[in-house]
């Protein structure tokens, strides 16, 4: 998936929206996003974006020591970076949201599970919902927690390891998000933002934002197919 270098083209931007808009015209309140539904939409407004003097960066996913991504690759590398992981847990009695969180290897060989949410306890599953009209003033809080083993840290969920060669970026990435102590919003910063934001600092992973975390995990599981770690 190619990436929208920076600085942004605010022109190219514009001139893409609008002839995206004219093609399209019932995605004016429908906005784009990661799902593999919309996956040939957002590449064509790419390439509007790229006609209309707008640059990209290509930036594939790739792992140390393997020319394609199989999970052996996932698991093993020649250069043992520390091991990545994403994870998805889902409250009980039907959750339509679901929570994603970053599991990250220590370099004492611990593993340390990064979870961000709003400060309010109750904002979750279903529930979340009554406190839209405060949501946005919540802090946000990246909890913590040390464990032994990846299993122990994401009991009860489904877990994808993400291949890549700079774990130490995603990891200062998560020190400053904490450090930044933004607020936390149910639609623009929420935790599938959080880890989205972290991981795509590694310079060998971009993985486009989604609205809901089960819909950002599904997209790692079509990204990385055979990371999928098996309970």
């Amino acid at each position: 998936m190619p990436r929208i270098a920076k600085p942004v083209n605010d022109a190219a931007r514009k001139l893409a929206d609008e002839e995206f808009y004219r093609i399209h015209p019932d995605r004016k309140s429908k906005p784009l996003t990661s799902s593999r539904h919309d996956a040939h939409l957002v590449d064509q407004w790419v390439e509007l974006y790229k006609r209309h003097g707008g640059k990209v960066q290509l930036r594939v996913p790739v792992v140390a020591g393997a020319g394609k991504t199989t999970l052996a690759a996932c698991m093993k590398s020649d250069k043992k970076p520390l091991e990545v992981y994403v994870y998805l847990v889902e409250m009980t009695g039907g959750d339509p949201f679901g929570h994603v969180g970053l599991i990250l290897q220590q370099k004492d060989g611990t593993y340390m599970r990064y979870s961000q949410a709003a400060a309010n306890p109750n904002l979750h599953g279903f529930d979340r919902w009554q406190y839209l009209p405060i949501v946005s003033q919540q802090e946000a809080v990246v909890r913590q927690h040390r464990g032994k083993s990846v299993k122990a840290l994401s009991v009860g969920g489904r877990v994808i390891r993400i291949p890549t060669e700079y774990p130490d970026q995603v990891q200062r990435a998560v020190d400053g998000y904490i450090a930044d102590k933004s607020h936390y919003n149910i639609i623009t910063n929420d935790c599938a933002e959080f880890v989205s934001h972290v991981l795509n600092q590694a310079k060998d992973i971009s993985v486009v934002g989604a609205p809901l975390p089960k819909v950002y995990f599904h997209h790692l599981e079509n990204l990385y197919p055979d990371c999928v770690v098996k309970s």
